[in-house]
């Protein structure tokens, strides 16, 4: 299956998660802004929909922890392929049960 560039967006992240991208695709950029006090980790699905995921439990395509109060960048040259789609849970921990609101900024192309 051919891969589509991602597109580009500004989304606050919730403790359900986003649906970043609906549809298979290569990730190139991912920015995040964490306003938080604390770091924030956000854990990186191939899916469309959370009733899949059981956090703590299924296994994220990708996980970023971003420090506190700070912008953070992750880029590839040859993209990171997701299949299904792009779906994003900010979490306390890195692989923890525990999502948490946060009103950062993600960026990703």
């Amino acid at each position: 299956m051919p891969h589509r560039l991602a597109s580009t967006s500004l989304v606050n992240l919730t403790t359900g998660g986003i649906l970043a991208v609906g549809q298979g695709c290569d990730l190139y950029l991912l920015k995040f802004y964490n306003p938080a006090a604390a770091v924030t980790y956000l854990q990186v699905f191939d899916a469309t929909a959370s009733g899949g995921i059981t956090l703590g439990t299924t296994v994220p395509k990708l996980v970023w922890g971003v420090a506190s109060a700070t912008n953070d960048e992750i880029a590839t040259d040859s993209g990171l392929g997701f299949e299904v789609g792009v779906y994003i849970i900010p979490t306390t921990t890195p692989t923890g049960a525990t999502g948490v609101l946060i009103h950062g900024f993600l960026f990703f192309g």
